[in-house]
Formats: structure tokens, C-alpha cells, sequence
């Protein structure tokens, strides 16, 4: 995988190609249309973007995020990061919400600590979404930012 050992932030681009309702730990049943879900969060530990995004991307990982109970039915797709000790997962999350068709998932989806009070660190974009377009565009206004495929 090309993602480094850096602290930072990243984005997880997931598809989900069937809708689901499913509870989503502490928060309420969810229902999630197909589409693309864009799963923001900060790696600030030692093991980096490497080691919090593999977590990630194993779907067999024991629940302790609110992502590991989506993760059974997406597919990873890739991975937008910005290497940095300064950011925090709510500046990807207001960045993509600058995109008229990205809109909020499930109210309080991996924001349960979120110091800016977003309203979710789960994005949702559909099918027809250009993702290509997107990440470019989100490079021209969030500097630093790279793609890994998965």
C-alpha cells in the first residue's frame, strides 16, 4: 500500500453496491442507498495513515469505530490523505462538503468526539459522482493532498 507511516488525516472512499439498514454501534439504524461513502477521520498514533487506514480496510476487524460496522458490505476504493500533526479530519470533511452532490451520512457517524461539532465524518456521493473530478478539485483548494488506490 502507498500510504506512509506519517501522522495525518484521510479520506476512505468506499462503494456500497446494494442498500442497506444496519445499527451502527451506539447510534441508531442506519440506512445507507448505494452509492459512494467517503469516511474522513486522523491517524495521530504511532502506526500512522499505514497502520489506522489498513485497520480500516480489513473487514473482519473487531468493532470499536462506527466504520466497522459498515465494513462488511463496502468496497474500499481509494484513499485521499494530507500528511500533517496540524489538521484534523473536520477540514476534509468541510472541504468535500463544498461539492453540491457530497452531502452528511448518518448524523454523528464517527463524530462522537468531534471538537468543531460536525454533523457527520460519513459523507455520501452518488453513483454519477466523478470521483476523479472531486480529488482534483479538492487538491486545488487543500494543499498537500495525495491519492492511494486500494
Amino acid at each position: 500500500m502507498c500510504l506512509p507511516d506519517n501522522q495525518g488525516v484521510y479520506c476512505v472512499v468506499f462503494h456500497l453496491v446494494k442498500p442497506i439498514s444496519q445499527k451502527i454501534g451506539k447510534l441508531d439504524v442506519g440506512d445507507f442507498n448505494s452509492g459512494y461513502y467517503l469516511y474522513c477521520g486522523s491517524a495521530k498514533g504511532r502506526s500512522g495513515l499505514k497502520g489506522r487506514v489498513q485497520r480500516h480496510l480489513r473487514k473482519e476487524a473487531v468493532r470499536f469505530w462506527h466504520i466497522d460496522y459498515l465494513k462488511p458490505y463496502l468496497e474500499p476504493l481509494m484513499v485521499w490523505y494530507v500528511i500533517t500533526r496540524d489538521r484534523e479530519e473536520c477540514d476534509l470533511v468541510k472541504a468535500l462538503c463544498v461539492f453540491e452532490y457530497i452531502e452528511y451520512g448518518m448524523k454523528g457517524f464517527g463524530a462522537s468526539d468531534c471538537k468543531h461539532q460536525c454533523k457527520s465524518h460519513l459523507l455520501f456521493a452518488p453513483l454519477s459522482t466523478n470521483l476523479d473530478d472531486v480529488f482534483e478539485n479538492l487538491a486545488d483548494g487543500l494543499a498537500g493532498i495525495n491519492k492511494c488506490l486500494v
